[in-house]
């Protein structure tokens, strides 16, 4: 019959490394969330070692490797953007300058800036708490969220506002009347209530 090494090993608070053939503690493992134990599959000496010898053996391996990154970075930010762009503000329906707003800060994991360092899943799920807005649009929500005065509100916004947040905001873009008041030298302005 044979025995699981890593089975029975790791029950405890040990790892087997096949590169070295040892029984080590956990902590002598690099931390990894892909796997089911939450450890690299080998012990730190042991992928030192292998990077070391990658490295001797192809030194432009770091270059390569960044450069894969950057490229899969362009091809995500470019699916997210045309994803935008198919959609188009859904409170003025332009869309130049989209952007990704979370409805929920709550239930917001990343910003849709770094959707690339995540998988398609991830970044398809964090898609569907968000609406796509222009980024002027989205500076006037936070605003209004932060109960700042907002400029320009348009009757989408407003509705926007109070159906996702219910916040009852009235148009204030009149300018108030001012009224001149005589007083000497220099006349003075006063705003009429």
């Amino acid at each position: 019959m044979k025995i699981n090494i890593c089975n029975a090993v790791s029950a405890q608070n040990k790892k087997y490394c096949p590169k070295c053939g040892q029984n080590k503690n956990k902590t002598e493992f690099c931390k990894d969330k892909c796997r089911k134990d939450g450890h690299d599959h080998y012990c730190k000496k042991c992928r030192a070692k292998m990077e070391r010898d990658r490295y001797r053996n192809d030194p432009d391996h770091a270059i390569k490797k960044a450069e894969v990154k950057k490229a899969r970075r362009v091809r995500v930010m470019d699916i997210v953007r045309s994803c935008a762009l198919l959609e188009g503000c859904v409170i003025t329906g332009g869309n130049e300058d989209l952007i990704f707003h979370h409805t929920d800060p709550t239930t917001k994991s990343f910003g849709m800036n770094k959707a690339f360092e995540h998988s398609w899943n991830t970044i398809l799920e964090e898609m569907d708490k968000c609406v796509v807005v222009t980024r002027s649009t989205h500076g006037k929500i936070h605003s209004a969220l932060k109960g700042k005065k907002v400029k320009e509100l348009t009757p989408e916004l407003i509705e926007f506002l109070k159906k996702h947040y219910g916040l009852d905001i009235k148009p204030d873009d009149e300018e108030p009347e001012l009224e001149v008041i005589e007083g000497g030298q220099d006349d003075e302005l006063k705003k009429i209530a």
